[in-house]
């Protein structure tokens, strides 16, 4: 018997082509095999998918039989880790609106027509300055005076010396607001852009900055992980021990988060419920800690405040070098 594909002899019992890989079965089968096959195929290969889900919620018990080799029960944590974040960022994502929250568009034709409303007030003689007619307008309109100067704070520049209006930054490029108050210095040009960007698309940036949460996460779960290794340095543990440990809690927390997002939609919770279920996740992160560790309720106790004070501050630093990243580089 020979390979259909590449020609290769074959044994009688072979399954798989030892020159390419091919699968050895025949191509003219009854339906009700290919639909096997398909079945077998889809639930089957992805088998160690619904094996991790099914122990997504004992974290301890994944990492432990992945590091002991065996693999091909479960997905390997950094897919968990990935897979879980999608799936935490799409739930975020979807609670986002397609159109952006400033909406330079929205203001700029609110104070159009809060300047055509001046107008028509004037020509029938409306007291336009009357405290009541005050308090509709703003009720109406917002505040949105073009023709006021547009507070530009940041990063201690000096663009507010250009006194840029709000209509030029509601209507205007920030290539054309540069020409035309002839803003110098590519400081200020690049800070003029990016304020600009940030002011307009503030939903946007915050998409990218999300985005780039994967990186910063895998930074923050690396420097815990080196503390973990310290901290358990008696135990013998690789790093790579910790670093999948805390792989597989984040893939937890995410898909944790995921539930509550799509409970508090449809229950529409409390403030006292979200607080139970915080406390809730700091009990499961104890347990799943000390359940894998196996140490007391005391030294998990301990070693899992001092890991969580460095996850916060390792989570501060990194955040804040996205957040700079993001609004450089957005």
């Amino acid at each position: 018997m020979d390979c259909q594909n590449c020609g290769a002899g074959l044994n009688q019992n072979d399954k798989f082509c030892h020159q390419c890989g091919q699968n050895i079965f025949e191509s003219k089968r009854p339906f009700r095999l290919v639909i096997s096959e398909f079945i077998g195929t889809v639930f089957g290969v992805d088998s160690r998918l619904w094996m991790t889900l099914k122990n997504i919620f004992v974290p301890a018990r994944i990492v432990s039989e992945y590091m002991e080799g065996k693999r091909q029960r479960y997905l390997p944590p950094i897919r968990i880790f990935i897979l879980s974040l999608i799936l935490f960022l799409a739930v975020i994502f979807s609670t986002f609106d397609d159109t952006e929250t400033f909406d330079g568009k929205e203001k700029y034709v609110r104070g159009h027509l809060e300047e055509q409303y001046d107008s028509i007030a004037s020509n029938y003689e409306i007291l336009t300055d009357s405290l009541c007619n005050q308090e509709f307008k703003e009720e109406l309109f917002g505040n949105n005076k073009l023709d006021s100067t547009f507070n530009i704070d940041f990063f201690q520049t000096n663009l507010n010396e250009y006194k840029i209006t709000n209509r030029d930054v509601y209507s205007l490029s920030g290539d054309s607001i540069i020409s035309k108050y002839q803003i110098s210095g590519i400081w200020d040009k690049f800070i003029l852009k990016q304020y600009l960007k940030v002011t307009k698309h503030p939903k946007s940036v915050m998409k990218y900055g999300l985005i780039n949460l994967f990186w910063a996460l895998l930074i923050v779960i690396l420097l815990v992980s080196l503390v973990m290794k310290i901290l358990y340095l008696k135990q013998n543990r690789f790093l790579v021990e910790h670093f999948n440990f805390q792989l597989v809690m984040h893939g937890t927390a995410f898909l944790g988060m995921v539930l509550l997002v799509i409970i508090n939609r449809i229950f529409d919770l409390p403030g006292i419920s979200v607080f139970i279920l915080n406390i809730m996740i700091g009990v499961f992160y104890l347990y799943s800690v000390k359940n894998y560790y196996k140490q007391g309720w005391g030294k998990t106790t301990l070693k899992s405040i001092i890991t969580g004070i460095s996850y916060f501050f390792a989570l501060i630093l990194v955040s804040l070098l996205v957040l700079i990243f993001s609004l450089a580089f957005f």
